[in-house]
């Protein structure tokens, strides 16, 4: 699809309304956006923000009402069938999910689920042209020993890596429209910084329109044009970016703005009664194997967390803080040194010793979809 002229918007959304068993959800939604422009959809959790992007690119439920007009160069996806919407899926718009780790399969390598969508968008393709094409989409996404992560599997990634892996998916239909939702909410800074950098590039080098679904007010301040506030279902404001962050127009959107963390001395008190001995990591050393071959994730850790205390971890994507929360759960093999808690080394700890132990330790996994069962309620 071309570029038909200045005057027309690659996408266009008009009066967007949504809803589920008569209770409305999106209210008169419009908004345009140009050729290789990036727009920000901004507000709190629940405000509409992925529902909007599900009504573009067609993912909704079958029980959604919705009303209004999508148009995408042109042509309306409301009113396009299923088997137009699919050959658009992918070609002409992609989209990058939240949580990448949960939207790769797991059964597969990043290799497979790659050449499985450049053979989708090119059937006649090759095997061998398939793979090479994967593997400079690997490198074209900036990921370390493209050759040898190709043969990898999601878990064997960290949450950055497969973040790219992802971003490398949406880019194989040379789609015209990016569509990512918080691309960068389960990454640490440093990687979330590196994968701004890498859709503001891929943007230059490939036109692309990115639609950017972020509550992140400095993901927006960093990567966008124009912004598109919503709260509640109800677009409050829209602006540049320029605009909304010298002069926001309503109260909810000078609250977004002034959400930031501020640094506050802890409120510290030590428990009552008897002190309980500390947790101590003695010269920790945790290994995986990766295709056979041993790599080492932690070594040489030692620290001590006194009780009622909070010790903050903190390290680029990779760097092992996952690891040593896993360990510290017994998740983990530990290959050398040894963590104590209540004196007990984790190590050598019966089954029996394990069983009070666990009641002891709580955790809270990155991804709450994926650590909670699917098929059980709340």
């Amino acid at each position: 699809m071309s570029h038909s002229s200045a005057s027309s918007p690659l996408l266009r959304v008009t009066a967007l309304n949504v809803g589920f068993r008569q209770q409305p959800l999106l209210h008169n939604i419009s908004f345009d956006l140009d050729y290789g422009e990036v727009l920000a959809l901004v507000g709190e959790s629940g405000s509409g923000k992925s529902l909007t992007a599900l009504s573009i690119i067609g993912l909704l439920p079958a029980a959604a009402q919705i009303r209004g007009s999508i148009h995408f160069a042109g042509r309306d996806l409301l009113t396009a069938d299923a088997r137009a919407l699919h050959s658009l899926r992918g070609k002409n718009i992609a989209m990058i999910f939240q949580d990448a780790r949960q939207a790769l399969d797991p059964l597969f390598t990043i290799g497979q689920q790659l050449t499985e969508t450049l053979h989708r968008h090119d059937p006649g393709l090759r095997r061998q042209q398939a793979q090479q094409q994967a593997i400079t989409l690997l490198e074209e996404v900036e990921i370390a020993n493209a050759a040898s992560q190709y043969h990898a599997y999601p878990h064997q990634l960290s949450g950055g890596q497969c973040q790219r892996v992802m971003i490398a998916i949406a880019l194989a239909g040379q789609p015209q429209l990016l569509i990512a939702d918080e691309p960068t909410t389960a990454l640490d800074v440093t990687v979330q910084k590196e994968i701004l950098q890498l859709l503001r590039r891929l943007r230059q080098q490939r036109a692309i329109a990115i639609l950017l679904i972020t509550h992140d007010m400095g993901v927006v301040a960093d990567s966008a044009d124009r912004v598109l506030v919503l709260r509640d279902g109800r677009m409050t404001e829209q602006a540049t970016v320029s605009a909304l962050f010298s002069q926001p127009q309503t109260a909810y959107s000078r609250q977004l703005l002034d959400a930031v963390l501020r640094l506050e001395s802890p409120q510290y008190r030590q428990p009552d009664g008897a002190s309980a001995p500390p947790i101590t990591i003695d010269r920790l050393q945790v290994n995986y194997l990766r295709r056979g071959k041993k790599f080492t994730a932690l070594q040489d850790i030692s620290l001590t967390l006194e009780a009622g205390s909070t010790l903050g971890i903190v390290g680029e994507s990779g760097s092992g803080k996952s690891t040593l929360g896993r360990a510290l759960a017994g998740l983990v093999p530990i290959a050398a040194g040894d963590i104590y808690l209540d004196g007990i080394p984790l190590r050598q700890a019966s089954p029996a010793q394990w069983l009070i132990l666990r009641r002891k330790i709580g955790m809270v996994f990155q991804s709450p979809r994926s650590a909670i069962n699917p098929r059980f309620t709340l």
